[in-house]
Order: structure tokens, then C-alpha cells, then sequence
């Protein structure tokens, strides 16, 4: 055992786990516990909204959700900036706010939602492929809400891109102007699955597709967040 939490409801917990395989070597594991609760159909709405579980699938927080720089912060203006488009939108239906965390539990805690900058593991191994960004999810259907998130981002994909574009003899410099807008709108697009929404690749503008040209929440953005939060 690495880490335990529980709930601050008391309805959860967590284990990570730290093992190691023949073959794949140290590995560290996550085992979430839930307290038995009658199973409850999950609410639905309009299919044309994308989130976590799929296409109309309404599953969100039922608590406040404050997401904590996590160590470094190295991308500090662009999460600032996120969390500033995200917030109006959850005006009066999520308490959504930041703050910082200089020491804090591993990712697995279910008292913490952190986003953090690691800086030496490869999400994807292979040199064409970089994956900046990552939100971890976990939910509970008998209570047909999410109980843990986090956001990973993994520097060694962009250096991965750094030497990818230098063997192509493009600047330093031009690639890292290149890649401010996209980590902008990464950060932007993960602290979005973070709230419970999924990929829309329909070609119906959205900060939840893969599209460089669209770096704030869309009307499409606005109008599923709003639906899967209602004012209280």
C-alpha cells in the first residue's frame, strides 16, 4: 500500500496499490470501494450532449470542486486561464474554484483533485504520436455521480515534439510559439473532462474536440455543461 482515503461522505474509499510484474516492471494500482447503495438507472437527456459515460449520459459532481496545482507550475497562467472560461459557466450550479497544494496526497485521494506537470514519463512511446494531456475519471452508478478526477500533463511529450520539429530544422522558438496555443487550449479541453464532459467530434464546434482554432468553451460547450448542472 502507497496511499488509503475516504470520503469526505464517508461512501468511498480508495487504495493505491504499488506492485511490481514480470516483464512490465513497477506499476503502481488504484482500487476504488463504494458503501453498497441500491442501484439507480442513469439519468439521461438530449443524446446530442456528450459527456464522461456518453452521448446523453448525465453524470456529474454533487459536491463543490476545487482543482489544486499540484506541485510544479510550470503552466500556471494557462490553468488561471481555464479555470476563468469555465467558472461563469457553472455560475449558481458548481462551485468551481482553483488553489494551490505545495504538498498533497497521491492522485488516487478522494479528498483531492489535483492537476499535475510530470516531467519524465511518455504517456505514448511512439515518436509520431504525443499525448499532452490525460484526465483520469471515476464514478459511482448507484449514486450517478463522479468521485475522483485528476489531470495529468507530460512535459516529455512536448520535448518529445521539441526534437521531432528539430530534426526538421524548425526553431526552438517557433515551436514553442507553436505549442502555447495548444497547451492553452489542452489545459482547456482536459479541466473540461475533469467537469464531466466527453469528446464531440461531430464537426459541432466544441473546445472538447481536437480543433487548434477554438481556445474558449463554444455554445455547444456552454449549453451541455448548463444541462448537466442545473441552477440550484
Amino acid at each position: 500500500p502507497v496511499h488509503w482515503s475516504v470520503s469526505a461522505d464517508g461512501n468511498y474509499l480508495s487504495l493505491l496499490l504499488s506492485l511490481t510484474r514480470a516483464g512490465t516492471g513497477r506499476e503502481l494500482m488504484a482500487i476504488y470501494l463504494q458503501k453498497s447503495a441500491p442501484q439507480s438507472a442513469l439519468p439521461m437527456t438530449d443524446t446530442k450532449y456528450v459527456y464522461f459515460l456518453g452521448e446523453g449520459v448525465k453524470v456529474g459532481w454533487k459536491r463543490n470542486l476545487n482543482l489544486r496545482v499540484c506541485g510544479a507550475d510550470t503552466y500556471r497562467a494557462d490553468i488561471e486561464s481555464a479555470v476563468a472560461l469555465w467558472a461563469p459557466v457553472l455560475a449558481g450550479r458548481l462551485k468551481f474554484g482553483l488553489s494551490d497544494a505545495k504538498s498533497y496526497p497521491p492522485f488516487s485521494d478522494l479528498n483531492s483533485n489535483c492537476i499535475y506537470v510530470v516531467n519524465s514519463y511518455l504517456y505514448d512511446g511512439r515518436e509520431q504520436i504525443s499525448g499532452f494531456g490525460l484526465t483520469t475519471m471515476q464514478f459511482s452508478q448507484p449514486r450517478t455521480e463522479l468521485v475522483d478526477s485528476d489531470i495529468f500533463l507530460f512535459q516529455a511529450e512536448l520535448e518529445k515534439i521539441f526534437e521531432r520539429e528539430g530534426r526538421r530544422q524548425v526553431s526552438r522558438e517557433q515551436v514553442e510559439r507553436r505549442l502555447a496555443r495548444s497547451t492553452r487550449l489542452a489545459v482547456l479541453h482536459e479541466i473540461g473532462h475533469l467537469l464531466g464532459l466527453g469528446h464531440k467530434f461531430n464537426s459541432v464546434p466544441s473546445v472538447m474536440s481536437y480543433e487548434k482554432d477554438i481556445v474558449a468553451p463554444t455554445a455547444y460547450d456552454v449549453e451541455a455543461l448548463q444541462e448537466l448542472y442545473p441552477l440550484r
